[in-house]
């Protein structure tokens, strides 16, 4: 699925550029590292969490960073006083490097789940597939495409990524977690992509006293458990209302309270606390 910059301007290299023109001058060449970063009244959340991902996937390839944290941190500030948005998820694509690399930095696609998905959850099913490697964010267009063609078939949220041994790992672009007699569970981190959201959610539960484990959680034990709830830039916590025809309670109490720790946790973000 090839990006695309939305609003009027992005830019390349530094240089800002129309956003109408992005398509022309746009390369998706392979390896091409990406980070995707949430924008709240004008500045990036979580931004210091975001970049040292962006500089473990650039080193998974050979590559230092084009920018400091700071200079990023300016850039995505700027950029959004320009386009005039206040709220939006902006991506950054670094690729190209046997041409001495290109530096992109857009505003992407961004929908945000609706009141009524956090109020009633929202529909997922299984999907037999392996994030190559899952520490490093770098574009797939094979998973992705074949992610998105089962949620649009089936009317869904998001697909849950089995491996080839039966397990369930992340969401195709989330990370997910479930709850079973009062505790929350999630896949160990070494088969997962480690989301920005994932780290501090496990913050939150650990400061908030939910018992939380990491361990293997084969897609055949689903019925075991008690409720669901995936994360990611956009999704932040958001729960499950049914994996396949499996029904989960999106009302469980340590789901709510997750919600609501994770919410502060961003509170106190832009608190500097």
């Amino acid at each position: 699925m090839k990006d695309h910059a939305m609003l009027q301007y992005f830019l390349l290299n530094g240089a800002q550029k129309d956003a109408a023109c992005f398509d022309e001058v746009y390369r998706e060449v392979q390896p091409s590292c990406y980070e995707v970063i949430r924008v709240i009244n004008g500045k990036a959340l979580f931004l210091e969490d975001h970049y040292d991902r962006f500089c473990h996937t650039l080193a998974t390839v050979g590559q230092k960073p084009p920018v400091s944290c700071d200079t990023l941190g300016r850039m995505i500030t700027e950029l959004a006083e320009r386009n005039g948005v206040q709220n939006y998820n902006v991506k950054v694509i670094y690729n190209d490097f046997r041409a001495g690399g290109n530096f992109y930095l857009f505003f992407t696609h961004t929908s945000y789940p609706t009141e009524e998905m956090y109020r009633e959850g929202v529909a997922t099913e299984l999907m037999r597939s392996v994030r190559k490697n899952p520490h490093a964010k770098i574009i797939n267009d094979s998973l992705r495409e074949q992610a998105d063609a089962q949620i649009a078939a089936h009317h869904l949220f998001e697909t849950i990524l089995v491996d080839d041994q039966g397990n369930i790992t992340e969401g195709s672009k989330s990370n997910i977690f479930f709850v079973r007699n009062g505790e929350l569970i999630t896949s160990p981190a070494s088969g997962v992509l480690l989301g920005v959201t994932r780290k501090h959610i496990l913050h939150a539960a650990e400061a908030g006293g939910v018992v939380l484990k990491e361990e293997t959680i084969p897609a055949d034990s689903l019925d075991s458990f008690d409720a669901a709830f995936i994360s990611g830039t956009s999704p932040k916590v958001l729960p499950i209302s049914r994996i396949g025809e499996l029904a989960l309670d999106v009302n469980d109490t340590v789901l709510r309270r997750m919600m609501q720790l994770y919410d502060a946790e961003i509170r106190r973000y832009y608190s500097g606390e």
